[in-house]
């Protein structure tokens, strides 16, 4: 039966007896209602990329809206230069009181953390780094804080409570729909410190630096097609409903008239990171400083040749040569290994994470454990243990199972499969669960 059957009848294993009855009992006897979404692709575009797209209304304010004025000359001492006066100038204004670094194992809140301690505010900062332990993100920030000298506090996510009502909470109020797990995830860190702290983010970074650079396409429908097939929210399947297209669920046209920026580019600022990231890592009623996506730093990066945009060249270089110590250690953007390894070192770290991928993928029974890009929860093992997350994906897939609006899956099917280690798919039933918090948080 599509949709599963109506209660959704996968054993509900954690959630306490009452709550358990009481979602079977709804599940079975009713249908829970669904307000209709804003847009009539929105619940797909949903299910396919994790958000719904949309353009900002304040999209024209952005700085790298603005035409980023004459290129730098073609020489990269100079370009070098330029950047370590903008990456200065990014910093100059370091609030009083309080400040407060969410750490991960990559670039950019190293960067941040190495550029605040530069500024002589060392003994004011709080590095947090929350995640599952044995990940990249959780084990290399410590190694990071630990050369910075600054206060470091690590959030085990999988010792955290978590359930359906802190999901709904969590999520940003009006707009479309979100990722609830990252919006609650990133809520913690602003919740537990933020109080009269500046929090800083580096939302922004790798595409203002050049990471989105690529080959420009040759029009804005192929650069449409080309995102919605490389940005899609679950690598496990599909979820929408056989013959949806994707692509028509982004802008028409281009955004800007100028040619600074690719037409990817334009796609990931002027939709992927407002309607996504935005509002799952800017927790609202917060004080954030973003100082990768500050003028200063903005028209430094867009007047770059090309060749030192791409791959974040100029970049890495000008953090190299301000940040020596902590940009030789190891990083997650690296797969493991520091920023100034050679070629062949970073060739082969990359080419075991693809085997180890691959392996994880082809191979669903095996006793994996966390994979060490996993970023906050690794959702695979949560799912398939008496875990938080498990009775709240559970609980979620239940209410949606009684709605029918995504008649055309298999809701046990997919968790059936995923239990008895059939396939990896908490990817898509972690999808599935958010939709049914936004559903729910929309009533």
């Amino acid at each position: 039966m599509r949709g599963g059957p109506p209660g959704f009848n996968a054993n509900l294993y954690g959630i306490p007896g009452k709550a358990r009855q009481r979602i079977l009992m709804d599940a079975r006897t009713s249908r829970l209602p669904s307000p209709p979404p804003a847009r009539p692709d929105a619940l797909e575009a949903f299910l396919h990329y994790g958000f719904v797209p949309a353009v900002p209304p304040d999209l024209a304010a952005r700085p790298w809206a603005a035409p980023p004025g004459p290129p730098l000359p073609d020489d990269e001492e100079r370009c070098l230069a330029a950047g370590l006066a903008a990456l200065e100038a990014a910093f100059a204004d370091v609030p009083p009181g309080p400040q407060v670094v969410p750490l991960s194992g990559g670039l950019d809140s190293r960067v941040i953390l190495g550029m605040l301690v530069a500024a002589g505010a060392r003994e004011r900062i709080q590095a947090v780094t929350f995640g599952t332990p044995g990940t990249l993100d959780f084990e290399l920030a410590t190694a990071v804080a630990r050369a910075a000298g600054v206060r470091h506090e690590r959030i085990d996510l999988t010792r955290e409570p978590l359930d359906a009502p802190g999901l709904r909470a969590a999520l940003p109020p009006g707009g479309p729909w979100t990722h609830a797990f990252e919006a609650h995830f990133n809520a913690l860190v602003p919740r537990r410190f933020g109080a009269g702290a500046t929090l800083w983010s580096g939302i922004l970074a790798n595409v203002i630096n050049g990471s989105r650079v690529g080959d420009p396409h040759e029009d804005w429908a192929a650069a449409r097609r080309s995102y919605a097939r490389h940005y899609g929210a679950v690598r496990s399947g599909r979820l929408t409903r056989p013959g949806f297209d994707a692509a028509a669920s982004l802008p028409e046209a281009p955004l800007l008239a100028h040619g600074t920026l690719t037409y990817e580019e334009q796609l990931h600022l002027g939709v992927h990171y407002p309607s996504r990231f935005e509002r799952v890592l800017l927790a609202p009623g917060f004080a954030f400083r973003t100082p990768f996506a500050e003028p200063p730093w903005v028209a430094f990066a867009l007047r770059l040749p090309r060749a030192l945009r791409l791959g974040e060249r100029a970049f890495r270089a000008v953090i190299r040569r301000r940040l020596p110590e902590l940009m030789a250690l190891p990083t997650k953007t690296c797969h493991g290994v520091p920023l100034s390894a050679p070629a062949w070192r970073l060739g082969l770290a990359r080419q075991r994470r693809r085997v180890a991928r691959r392996l994880r993928r082809l191979s669903p029974w095996a006793p994996w454990g966390p994979a060490p890009e996993a970023n906050y929860l690794a959702f695979d093992l949560e799912l398939r243990r008496p875990s938080p997350a498990r009775a709240v994906v559970q609980g979620c897939l239940a209410r949606l199972a009684a709605r029918r609006v995504v008649d055309w899956l298999d809701l046990d099917e997919l968790w059936t499969r995923h239990q008895r280690r059939r396939a990896n798919l908490a990817d898509a039933l972690v999808l599935l669960a958010e939709l049914e918090l936004n559903l729910s948080a929309a009533e």
